[in-house]
């Protein structure tokens, strides 16, 4: 294997990590397009990618790949760090290595709050705002309690 070729196969490894991870953390499907149209052209990768709810369509220097994607939740936190790579990727800042190399490193990061501390903040949301809209303690403690369910 030239290293020509493992160059281009840490780039394709790159712009497949990236694009997964931009899907992952809820970027909508045409900035996602855009991005990754841009990545491409920095990489020097002839691609173009297709995205839906579940699945990534990568066509890329003559290959086309089919990547299906979990619905997860929408992750701001990661979402801007995520993107926050790409920029500096396609500014020159980063190189290839090194994004790929932080891009995993974000993606692997434990949670920012425990599952115990969403629980509670859905159901401390859902006990005030029946506060808001006009209810009393019992409306407070019904809000609170169904908060807690949809959060579990």
């Amino acid at each position: 294997m030239s290293p020509e070729s493992s160059f281009s196969a840490a780039q394709s490894a790159l712009f497949l990590e990236l694009a997964e991870a931009l899907h992952r953390c809820g970027m909508s499907a045409h900035r996602l397009e855009d991005a990754m149209e841009q990545v491409g052209r920095v990489l020097d990768i002839d691609a173009e990618v297709f995205a839906t709810p579940t699945m990534l369509l990568v066509s890329m220097n003559q290959q086309t790949r089919l990547i299906r994607v979990t619905p997860g939740d929408i992750d701001l936190g990661r979402l801007g760090a995520v993107d926050e790579i790409a920029v500096w990727l396609g500014r020159g800042v980063l190189t290839p290595d090194e994004a790929l190399m932080q891009l995993r490193r974000v993606m692997s990061a434990p949670h920012r709050y425990s599952r115990r501390a969403v629980i509670a903040a859905f159901g401390v949301l859902s006990a005030t705002a029946s506060v808001f809209f006009g209810g009393g303690w019992a409306s407070m403690a019904v809000g609170g309690g169904l908060g807690l369910i949809v959060g579990w």
